[in-house]
Order: C-alpha cells, then structure tokens, then sequence
C-alpha cells in the first residue's frame, strides 16, 4: 500500500489530511481532505492504508467539471462557489462533495429548504 499521499487533483496542494471519524452506527471510518481547498472524500477507506489509497486513485482521475447541484450550472474557472463548511452537515447532509457545491446562495438555500419569514407585528394589548 503506498504511504505517499499525492497533490489535491482540485489546488495541487500536497496538504492532505486522513482522518479517523466514529459515525453513530460505532463503526469507523476514514476520510481524505485537501487541507488548502477542503477537497474531501468521505469514507475513503476503513484504513488509513485504504484512504491513501482511494485518495490517490482519485488525484488520478481525470478532471470532472464543477456543477451546482441544483441548477446544474458548469463552473468555470475563476467562478466563485458556495459550499457548507459545517462538518456535521457535511457528514450527514451531503451523500458526496459534489452535492455539496452551489453557484449562488439562491441554490444553496434551496438545497437545503431556507424558508425566509417575517416576525408578526404585536396586537394591541400584547402577544396571547
């Protein structure tokens, strides 16, 4: 198994990280993540060997487009984008990084069903 993790195929970054993390099941799992971009794979591997390992296949493979995962728009270079960075939402919400990237802040909410709402005006005489 190799020991060498290789660059981020997102920034080039050679800053990876492999990470244990307990899910509520209690088994255990390990994921991959560019330190510099946030790139990550969860559940790379039930190693660390195996993390490695994924993670490298992965550096590999060719290029995908960046897509929103809502409108389907294809990013192109240079074009900013939104993600959740929360890890609990990230671990529970998100099935893949690729569902976890939106063009704009209207995709975002609507992913994750923002309800906008307005605080009602008090009666007279107070709230019942």
């Amino acid at each position: 198994m190799p020991s060498e993790l290789k660059p981020c195929r997102v920034c080039g970054s050679e800053s990876v990280s492999i990470f244990s993390v307990d899910d509520d099941t209690g088994s255990n799992r390990h994921d991959a993540i560019c330190d510099v971009c946030g790139h990550r794979i969860y559940f790379a591997g039930d190693s660390k060997e195996e993390a490695i390992l994924n993670w490298n296949l992965d550096s590999e493979e060719e290029d995908k487009p960046m897509v929103c995962s809502v409108c389907h728009m294809e990013l192109q270079p240079g074009d900013e984008y939104l993600r959740i960075g929360d890890n609990f939402l990230e671990v529970k919400y998100f099935d893949s990084e690729e569902e976890n990237l939106f063009c704009s802040e209207e995709c975002l909410c609507r992913s994750l069903h923002v309800i906008r709402d307005e605080v009602p005006q008090k009666a007279k005489g107070g709230m019942k």
